[in-house]
C-alpha cells in the first residue's frame, strides 16, 4: 500500500474497526489493517482498483446503487455483501457507506466495514438481505425509542463524523439528518466549538465513565442550555469504536436560576450599601449583620457577626425585650402571619452616645435568610 501523507488517514489507520476510503470512481483508495485482517485479499490487485471488483457477482449490483445513492445526496447507504469467491468461509460483511463533508486525501467516500456472518440472513439466497433477522428487528426498535424522546441522540464514529441523529437533535439543529450525517462537528457548530466538541470527544473515549457538561446552542427564543454525556462505544474486545452522545434542554430551569440570582444580587447589594441597619439573628445570636448597624451602634463590621444580643450595651431590657418579640415571631410559620412588628429603642453607642433607632422586625426562614 502506497503511504498517504495526511493526518487524518493516519488517524483512520489506528482505528480498530475496519474502513476504508473510495475516490468518485469507486476505486479503494485505503485500506486500514483491520480491513486487510477481514479481508486478506484486498491487499492484493483489489487496493486502487474498484472494491466493487473485490465482491461477488451478486454483490456488485447492490454496492454500485448504494454508492451511486450517496453521490447523489443521500446522506448514508448501508448493505451486506459477500467477497469474491463466495467460500463458505468467507466472511459476510455489513457495509456502511457515507460521503465525507470535506475530501479525504481526495477521496469523498468513507466505508466502515463489520462482520455480520454469524447473524442469520433473512434470506440466504438474497444477498442484498439486511445483515440477519435479529439486527435488522433490533436496529429498527432502536430508531423507534431514539425518534420518540424528546433529548437530543447522536452517534459519531472515531473521525468524528455523524453516523445517526434522532428527531430531537435535527430539530435542535434545525436540519434534516440526511443533510447532517457524514459532516463533523466543526460543520454544525463553528471552528471554535466544533474544536471543543472534538475535545469533549477524546475525553470521553479515553475513559469508561460517561463525560458530562453543559454545552449551548443558539435558539429563535435566546441561547438554549443542555446538559449533555457523552460516552464511549466499545467492541466486546473493549475496542472504542465511537462515541455516542445525549442532550438533557435544561433552559428553562437555567432562566429560572440566572432570574434568582440577579434577584440574590440585588438584595445584596441593598444590604451592603443601604444606610438602614440590617441583621439577621438567631436565637438571640447575630449571624449577619451589615456595615449600617455596625456604624449605628459603633462597632467594627466583624465584630457583630455571631455577637449574642445581650452582650451588646444597650441599657434596661430593650434587646432582651426585642429577642423576645423575635423569638415569638420566629415561632410562627413563616407566610401565616403579617410581618408588622415595629418598636423605637433607645441604645447606647460603644462610644457611650445615645441613639434612638427605629426597629423592625420579622419571622425568616432559612431560605429567606440565604
Amino acid at each position: 500500500m502506497d503511504k498517504i501523507e495526511n493526518p487524518v488517514v493516519s488517524d483512520l489507520g489506528k482505528l480498530p474497526m475496519p474502513v476504508g476510503l473510495l475516490d468518485d470512481a469507486g476505486l479503494l483508495v485505503f485500506a486500514n489493517e483491520p480491513l486487510f485482517a477481514l479481508c486478506p485479499d484486498l491487499r492484493g490487485h483489489h487496493l486502487r482498483a474498484p472494491f466493487v471488483e473485490a465482491l461477488n457477482v451478486v454483490s456488485r449490483p447492490a454496492f454500485k446503487a448504494a454508492h451511486q445513492a450517496v453521490a447523489d445526496g443521500r446522506a448514508m447507504a448501508s448493505l451486506t455483501v459477500s467477497l469474491l469467491g463466495g467460500a463458505p468461509t468467507s466472511p459476510r460483511l455489513y457495509l456502511t457507506l457515507y460521503k465525507n463533508a470535506s475530501p479525504i486525501a481526495g477521496c469523498h467516500y468513507c466505508m466502515m466495514v463489520r462482520d455480520v456472518s454469524s447473524f442469520d440472513t433473512v434470506d440466504a439466497g438474497n444477498d442484498d438481505a439486511p445483515a440477519g433477522s435479529r439486527l435488522k428487528e433490533q436496529l429498527d426498535r432502536f430508531r423507534a425509542v431514539i425518534d420518540n424522546l424528546p433529548q437530543p441522540i447522536w452517534l459519531k464514529d472515531l473521525t468524528g463524523s455523524y453516523l445517526l441523529v434522532n428527531r430531537a437533535f435535527e430539530l435542535a439543529h434545525g436540519m434534516a439528518e440526511r443533510e447532517i450525517l457524514g459532516k463533523r462537528a466543526a460543520d454544525l457548530l463553528g471552528a471554535i466549538d466544533g474544536a471543543v466538541s472534538d475535545a469533549m470527544d477524546r475525553q470521553a473515549g479515553a475513559s469508561t465513565a460517561p463525560l458530562a457538561f453543559t454545552s449551548t446552542l443558539p435558539g429563535p427564543d435566546g441561547m438554549r442550555y443542555f446538559e449533555v454525556t457523552k460516552v464511549g462505544v466499545r467492541c466486546a474486545g473493549g475496542e472504542l469504536a465511537g462515541i455516542v452522545g445525549y442532550g438533557i434542554d435544561v433552559s428553562a430551569s437555567k432562566r429560572r436560576q440566572d432570574a434568582l440570582d440577579a434577584a440574590l444580587r440585588e438584595q445584596r447589594l441593598i444590604f451592603e450599601h443601604t444606610s438602614v441597619g440590617i441583621a439577621f439573628v438567631r436565637d438571640a445570636v447575630i449571624i449577619r449583620a451589615n456595615d449600617a448597624l455596625a456604624h449605628i451602634l459603633g462597632y467594627a463590621s466583624d465584630e457583630l457577626l455571631n455577637a449574642p444580643l445581650s452582650s451588646l450595651p444597650v441599657p434596661g431590657e430593650g434587646w432582651l425585650a426585642w429577642s423576645a418579640r423575635s423569638a415569638t415571631l420566629a415561632g410562627t410559620r413563616p407566610g401565616s402571619f403579617k410581618p408588622e412588628h415595629a418598636t423605637e429603642q433607645t441604645f447606647t453607642r460603644r462610644d457611650g452616645r445615645t441613639v434612638i433607632c427605629s426597629i423592625y422586625a420579622r419571622a425568616m426562614s432559612d431560605d429567606d435568610a440565604s
